[in-house]
């Protein structure tokens, strides 16, 4: 009897045992579960805030790269007005500067034309506007026209002016050529002192120093140049201009020919 009662307490110890460790299991069991929720929840968060910042930081990239073209966009327009504007402020910069070199030599024509009618109402020697070498000048030539059966060539008074203003010109500029600095020539002035002409030649002639420049020196150096000997021995032309200026050290004869 008494061991059947040890039993049946046992018994009952055991399947306390048993109860309160199933209760203590189930109790950690959602513990577990609570904890991984919470977890699983903290994650599910962190990455939708990673995906929005995401998202926001491409927006952001977009819109710099927009704002970044548009800028381009707007300096190579203003880049572009100030170039036309540049070239067009050149435009009327050579424009005035030709104004302004036509105005010089048509004041020096007139300046020329003034010394010539002053001279020759004094009565210089060598003709109408000639200076003594000047017309000693035109004297050979003619000469050597003549030896080939040539006209003689008629002094022009405004063809004259013309030749003293390129001598000038070469003088002033400190160059020597048929072309300006400008790149004008004396076509050029011929055109804007209103002469016509159907064919017109210019010889050139440079000493250094001055007094080397002899009227028979310049005169042999044509001869053996091809172009300037055909100038002064074209059977078409009549008339005929001589300018010479000293200046700098050295002397330079200009003679324009014209029918």
């Amino acid at each position: 009897m008494f061991k059947k009662k040890i039993f049946l307490f046992l018994m009952i110890v055991a399947v306390s045992v048993s109860l309160l460790s199933s209760v203590s299991f189930t109790n950690q069991e959602e513990d577990i579960s609570g904890s991984f929720a919470v977890r699983a929840s903290i994650d599910s968060t962190n990455s939708s805030t990673d995906i929005v910042r995401t998202v926001a930081s491409i927006k952001v990239e977009a819109l710099t790269d927009s704002i970044a073209l548009s800028v381009e966009k707007e300096v190579d327009r203003a880049s572009k007005d100030i170039y036309a504007a540049y070239l067009k402020a050149e435009e009327e910069r050579k424009t005035a500067e030709e104004a302004a070199r036509q105005a010089e030599a048509a004041s020096i024509v007139k300046e020329e034309a003034r010394k010539a009618e002053s001279k020759a109402g004094s009565g210089s020697s060598g003709g109408p506007g000639l200076s003594g070498i000047e017309a000693e000048i035109l004297h050979l030539i003619n000469s050597t026209r003549a030896q080939h059966g040539l006209s003689q060539l008629v002094l022009d008074q405004s063809l004259i002016n013309i030749a003293r203003a390129r001598c000038h010109c070469m003088i002033s500029n400190n160059y020597f050529s048929h072309y300006a600095p400008d790149g004008s020539t004396f076509f050029n002035l011929l055109r804007n002192n209103g002469i016509s002409w159907t064919n017109a030649g210019e010889n050139l002639g440079n000493a250094t120093p001055a007094n080397y420049g002899t009227p028979g020196a310049f005169l042999n150096a044509w001869m053996k140049s091809p172009s300037h000997r055909d100038n002064m021995l074209r059977s078409n032309y009549r008339m005929v201009g001589v300018g010479i200026i000293d200046g700098g050290g050295r002397r330079v004869v200009t003679t324009i020919f014209l029918n």
